[in-house]
C-alpha cells in the first residue's frame, strides 16, 4: 500500500515537472510573437501561479 502511494505521488511530481517545462519552453518561444501572445499570457502566468501554490501546499 505503501509503494502505491509513493508511486503516485512520484507519477504526480513528474507530470508536474513536466508541466511547468513546457509552460516555460511555450512563454519563452511566444516572447516573439507579442500580438498572440498578449492574450494568451496572462492565463499561462495564471496557470504558473495556480502550479506553484498546489505545489507549496502539498510540501
Amino acid at each position: 500500500m505503501r509503494g502505491k502511494d509513493e508511486l503516485g505521488v512520484f507519477f504526480i511530481e513528474v507530470l508536474v515537472v513536466f508541466g511547468l517545462l513546457t509552460l516555460i519552453w511555450w512563454l519563452f518561444c511566444f516572447q516573439f510573437n507579442w500580438s498572440f501572445s498578449s492574450s494568451l499570457e496572462p492565463m499561462a502566468w495564471m496557470m504558473l501561479g495556480f502550479t506553484l501554490s498546489w505545489l507549496i501546499n502539498i510540501g
